[in-house]
């Protein structure tokens, strides 16, 4: 596998890419409760908010697993369903090809 380190871990096909710049996020509509009790988490571990949301949305991005082949992803995704069966018709006598002469 190859593996490019700079900073951020940014998964591509079968490899793991290292991005060397920051992202910023911007959340708009959090619930006042929500915002308190997250700066409330951040200070009993002795952080800033913006530290905390950071551990947090990091935690998550690394819980997910790295897709190793999409086309298998999409497989198994869809494997539960069943296949589907395909007419497949009958074939015909090749098509003449075009003259361009005058």
């Amino acid at each position: 596998m190859a593996r490019f380190e700079l900073n951020e871990r940014v998964a591509c096909s079968e490899y793991i890419l290292y991005a060397a710049h920051m992202t910023q996020i911007t959340i708009r509509q959090i619930d006042d409760t929500v915002r308190l009790k997250l700066k409330m988490r951040a200070a009993a571990k002795g952080r800033s908010l913006e530290a905390e949301l950071r551990d947090i949305i990091s935690q998550a991005a690394n819980e997910l697993p790295v897709t190793q082949n999409i086309g298998r992803s999409i497989f198994a995704r869809f494997q539960r369903l069943g296949g589907v069966e395909l007419d497949i018709p009958p074939r015909s006598a090749e098509r003449k090809h075009p003259e361009f002469s005058s």
